[in-house]
């Protein structure tokens, strides 16, 4: 285990980490180590986002829209799926069938000792109301929570 806690984002419910999102990129790593299957090669990849239904992907590799692949994530999940965007030095798969996060946030926990055992990042977005004048908009915001202080 390293001494630096992962800074992988754990995105909880069912929605994809896509590149609309505030880029993971201009984090600063350590990211969970991962491994990309694109035909029939391994290339070795970080996981920057990952939810049930996809991951963004840190790789230098640019597969075309809609290529087959697959993810080796480190709790020995190998999920199938299709690229869905490129750009930025990161890729967006979309599996095929969702993943299990609990078993990855697990992982995490019981891999550090006991009194380094800390919660990963989780990203969490709530409703709002914002009031402008005597009108209300409905407004989403996203928060990426974790161990370390902002």
């Amino acid at each position: 285990m390293a001494d630096t806690p992962s800074v992988t984002t754990v995105v909880v419910g069912d929605r994809l980490p896509w590149p609309n999102d505030p880029s993971s990129a201009l984090d600063r790593g350590p990211f969970d180590a991962a491994a990309l299957y694109h035909s029939g090669t391994r290339f070795d990849c970080e996981i920057r986002k990952i939810s049930a239904l996809g991951a963004t992907i840190g790789s230098d590799l640019v597969p075309p829209l809609g290529e087959r692949v697959a993810v080796e994530i480190a709790t020995g999940q190998r999920p199938a799926g299709k690229i869905a965007w490129t750009g930025r030095g990161e890729i967006g798969v979309r599996f095929d069938d969702s993943i299990d996060v609990v078993a990855m946030l697990n992982r995490q926990l019981v891999s550090q000792s006991r009194e380094r055992r800390t919660i990963p990042r989780l990203e969490v977005r709530a409703s709002a109301h914002v009031k402008s004048g005597a009108n209300f908009k409905l407004a989403t915001l996203p928060a990426a929570f974790s161990d370390k202080a902002a």
